[in-house]
């Protein structure tokens, strides 16, 4: 059997949306002034969040799923007007649209976790496969630039303790590893030609 290979390659962050929408400002370059404004109140929310523990998940996902939730459950009671989580009926990317005091305009907020963080370590990190949630947020807010930005807390591997907070403001030029693969869905393989297989004891209860 050939082996299996999935073409990848290098783009902009800006150029891979605009790729994918057309026409769409799902994007906006961080002024300098928004910046050190998210910075302030990234680090104001770190101080609550460094020290929480969750309780680890069976597999990477779900941990950092439940880091995900602190983040979303610390934002939704504990930080006020000065981070609050903007409304948004779609999932997918980002995790969190935020409206952050002193940043002229909204932004758009992955959150990641890792127990091992390496400058130097190339495996994937997925950011976003869909624009749809993107697209609607920017539709209901046209006017307002949307910023890009990702948090990634890192906890201790045995406790699930949040140790630090990293901050990482993402721009239109950031550079990004774009994979391009297929793949299929239970829904798409029932609309073409298959056989169910069965053992003998399930055909004779049916």
């Amino acid at each position: 059997m050939p082996s299996e290979s999935v073409r990848s390659h290098e783009n902009t962050l800006g150029d891979y949306l605009t790729s994918i929408e057309p026409g769409e400002s799902l994007i906006s370059t961080w002024t300098n002034s928004s910046k050190i404004a998210a910075q302030k109140q990234i680090e104001d929310l770190s101080v609550i969040i460094i020290g929480r523990k969750v309780i680890g998940g069976k597999t990477n996902q779900s941990t950092g799923n439940r880091f995900e939730k602190l983040v979303k459950d610390v934002l939704a009671v504990e930080t006020g007007k000065q981070i609050r989580m903007i409304k948004s009926g779609k999932t997918g990317y980002p995790d969190v649209f935020l409206k952050i005091s002193g940043v002229k305009g909204n932004v758009a907020m992955e959150i990641k976790a890792t127990s091992n963080w390496n400058p130097k370590d190339s495996n994937r990190r997925v950011l976003l496969s869909s624009t749809s949630r993107l697209n609607e947020f920017v539709t209901k807010n046209p006017t307002l630039p949307l910023f890009h930005a990702v948090v990634t807390l890192e906890y201790d591997a045995l406790s699930f303790t949040v140790e630090r907070v990293r901050l990482h403001f993402l721009q239109p030029s950031s550079q990004i590893q774009v994979r391009l693969e297929a793949s299929t869905s239970q829904k798409l393989l029932s609309s073409v030609t298959g056989i169910l297989f069965t053992d003998k004891t399930e055909k004779a209860k049916k």
